[in-house]
């Protein structure tokens, strides 16, 4: 399945590390997928991002993970969410999301 395959590709890898560097070389940063807006803070003393404001959903969750865990952590939480919930179904609301930050 092209989702599973994506999720795992090196460029989800590296899209991850860029999103992530670049709130931490600002400090914070807003990511907005389908609408929903989630604003993200790094803290430089200790390394870690959390999240501000939202509704501390699914979304926000997700990018904590992946920003304080790194991409494999995203990746697996990901596959596992898809293969629980009937990947064909998610496939389709994930990939007619509109990512940015």
């Amino acid at each position: 399945m092209p989702l599973t395959s994506d999720i795992g590709s090196h460029s989800f890898n590296l899209g991850l590390e860029v999103f992530r560097a670049r709130i931490a070389a600002n400090g914070r940063g807003d990511i907005t997928v389908g609408g929903e807006t989630v604003s993200i803070v790094y803290d430089a003393t200790d390394g870690s991002f959390s999240s501000s404001g939202g509704n501390g959903g699914l979304l926000s969750e997700l990018l904590i993970l992946g920003f304080n865990n790194g991409p494999r952590a995203l990746s697996e939480r990901m596959l596992s969410m898809l293969s629980d919930s009937g990947e064909a179904q998610s496939q389709e609301g994930i990939q007619s999301k509109n990512i940015s930050i």
